[in-house]
């Protein structure tokens, strides 16, 4: 697929006249046809218009999974405007950084952000507006307006706007990394790019079509949005939003609306799959594709992902803020399991040293993409820009190393690197090891300062619900599997490590 000359709109527009009267979006059961949707967001274009909001003008949300994240999108691509969203764990204080550093006109925050959200826009000048959808009962709209701050639903009943004006190479939304050390940065994507990015995961890749169910069990806040609900939306299907990733909820659905695709964590399957057990739920026939991405796959839950869901092909999608690059899928290759695949159609891909020069097959070095999916830069970051882009190649800190068939093994972020008595010991790599052991169910692995060795490798790790970690065993997988300076010197075992909305073990928080 290519969305060159694209716009999100003109794709609205091309599934809408073929099926305005299929369902695209339920929420909780409240549910928009494609022509509904369509209509809804263009009179939220006229709203934001009417706001001040046009070609290049930052709006944001500041909200958990709700329809005016879709709402919201469309209609600033039709504006010309550009989506910028907050995580809504985030605190007001993380959210005004965001906010400033945007230069957000409008932020929309939901019951249980608003006051965070108040206190984040004090002194910036942007409007307020608050979504009135009740936190408990997700179709009403009971939620009380206070002094100071605009009801959206004012915004989303105006006419609708009929004039495009975006186009294809505008900027239509900033994602801010995660922001696990040092300040988040904003990632620019074209609607060029996000659709590419939508389009070639979910339609090319993972074969989402007309009829297709998609449920969409993570954050939409951040670039979710592209891949686990506009693209199979956008590819003709229904894609079911909840407000918070609940896997009582999640399972419900999917039996009851047979969800045929996601695109999700592993985190959030492991989950899954634990409450589906707890049930007494053994399969879901149904599911035909998952895409996952964030963390490491291991061939005992690949094993018992395909028992549970023995219709389903389970592959690994390697992306992130700066851009979806490809995947790796188990039909195509499965002697590459624990590989991130190939380069999606329009990418490319190499592993280069410092000097961007490439190095040999096996070697590791940084992981250097180019093509559709990338984004444009990071949002007022010519510095880093600077270091990141080269020759139209683009090395956002990924380290890999590819094999003599072409497929590329992820090793590591630039920063989980433990220079460990003068080697270099990959986080990714032990946590892969230990993450095979049954008992563990998350694992962060880090560099603690050592007055000997520079840094010692230390692996926090959390259990799965019912059952108990044996340091022993952990010893003894290192042992077998990681030469002596990659093992790490202690264990500690914690009831929960944090983890972001992602997916991601937050390593800047462990204790």
């Amino acid at each position: 697929m290519t969305s060159e000359g694209t716009t999100i709109i003109d794709a609205l527009d091309v599934i809408t006249a073929q099926q305005p009267d299929a369902v695209a979006l339920d929420y909780h059961s409240e549910r928009w046809t494609y022509r509904e949707l369509s209509e809804a967001a263009a009179r939220t274009a006229t709203g934001l218009a009417s706001l001040g909001v046009g070609r290049g003008d930052r709006v944001t949300l500041f909200s958990q999974n709700v329809p005016e994240h879709v709402l919201v999108f469309l209609a600033l691509a039709r504006l010309g405007g550009i989506n910028v969203s907050i995580n809504p764990q985030w605190t007001a204080s993380e959210a005004r950084y965001l906010i400033e550093d945007a230069g957000s006109k409008v932020v929309i925050a939901s019951a249980d952000t608003l006051k965070a959200a108040q206190e984040s826009i004090k002194g910036l000048g942007a409007k307020l507006f608050l979504v009135r959808r009740s936190t408990s009962e997700p179709g009403l709209h009971d939620v009380e307006v206070p002094d100071g701050v605009g009801d959206f639903e004012e915004v989303t009943s105006a006419p609708p706007m009929s004039e495009v004006f975006g186009s294809p190479s505008d900027p239509v939304t900033v994602w801010y990394t995660s922001g696990t050390t040092g300040r988040p940065k904003g990632a620019i994507w074209s609607q060029e790019v996000f659709l590419n990015n939508a389009l070639v995961t979910a339609k090319d890749t993972y074969g989402v079509s007309p009829g297709d169910v998609a449920l969409c069990p993570i954050p939409i806040a951040h670039n979710g949005l592209s891949v686990a609900a506009l693209g199979p939306m956008l590819a003709g299907g229904t894609f079911y939003l909840h407000r918070r990733v609940n896997p009582a909820d999640m399972l419900r659905c999917m039996l009851d609306a047979g969800v045929t695709y996601m695109a999700t964590a592993p985190a959030v399957m492991n989950i899954l799959m634990i409450h589906a057990a707890e049930a007494g739920v053994e399969t879901l026939p149904a599911m035909k594709t998952i895409a996952m991405g964030g963390a490491v796959i291991t061939t005992d839950m690949l094993a018992r992902l395909q028992k549970f869901m023995p219709n389903c092909e389970c592959g690994v999608i390697y992306a992130g803020s700066e851009g979806y690059y490809g995947t790796w899928l188990p039909s195509e290759a499965p002697e590459k399991l624990g590989s991130i695949g190939r380069p999606y159609l329009g990418m490319e891909w190499k592993v280069v040293d410092d000097l961007w020069n490439d190095v040999g097959v096996g070697e590791v070095g940084n992981i250097a993409s180019r093509g559709s999916g990338c984004m444009l830069g990071y949002w007022n970051r010519p510095d880093v820009d600077k270091q990141v882009f080269h020759d139209g190649w683009m090395a956002i800190g990924d380290l890999g190393r590819m094999d003599e068939d072409g497929y590329l093994w992820f090793v590591g972020r630039d920063r989980d690197v433990i220079d460990s008595g003068g080697f270099n010991v990959y986080a990714s790599e032990v946590e892969s090891v230990l993450a095979t052991v049954g008992s563990v169910g998350t694992v962060g692995v880090v560099g603690i300062p050592d007055a000997v060795l520079g840094e010692r490798v230390v692996a926090y790790v959390s259990p799965n619900p019912g059952a108990e970690i044996d340091v022993a065993e952990l010893e003894e997988r290192a042992k077998d599997h990681l030469a002596r300076y990659k093992q790490p010197s202690e264990y500690r075992v914690r009831e929960a490590l944090p983890i972001n909305s992602l997916g991601k073990v937050m390593k800047h928080l462990l204790d």
